[in-house]
């Protein structure tokens, strides 16, 4: 099967879909599970270390680790697309397609800038909650632009 052929060499209405479902399950192993792995010992060490469960959020995520792993989620997702785009020999995309795959692509590295530039290590105690708080969201963000750029890679 030629992966970016449209129906793929069978002729299968399902092939495209069932390449993006492929592409998301890997996305979400490698980009999403392995870029929160250092949360996840952070959070490990914690419970295990007999800490009190208050400030277990600012604890966790509150020193901004957030903010690296969403610029490495993005530049996975951009990575991908990028990838795909040099390595498979295709018909050009429609305009809707490469403006779509142009805005997403804007879109991730500004937020891959704002995601570095965010991250400071810890902020005063006075500001950790606001900080917190801002790193997930800013990791829901590129959670969406990451896949984003990973679904627009198969077309």
């Amino acid at each position: 099967m030629t992966p970016h052929t449209p129906g793929g060499a069978s002729g299968s209405p399902h092939s495209l879909g069932h390449r993006i479902w492929a592409r998301m399950t890997k996305w979400l192993i490698v980009s999403i599970m392995v870029g929160l792995s250092p949360v996840i010992i952070n959070a490990s060490r914690f419970y295990t270390n007999g800490k009190p469960s208050t400030g277990f959020e600012v604890a966790v995520f509150g020193t901004g680790e957030l903010y690296l792993v969403s610029t490495g989620i993005i530049a996975a997702g951009i990575g991908e697309l990028f990838f795909e785009l040099k390595t498979m020999a295709r018909v050009p995309d429609s305009p809707g397609i490469q403006i779509s795959k142009s805005v997403a692509v804007s879109i991730s590295v500004l937020l891959a800038i704002i995601c570095a530039g965010s991250y400071g290590g810890a902020p005063p105690p006075s500001e950790a909650e606001r900080y917190m708080d801002l790193s997930i969201y800013m990791l829901l963000g590129a959670m969406i632009t990451s896949a984003s750029c990973a679904i627009l890679s198969e077309f």
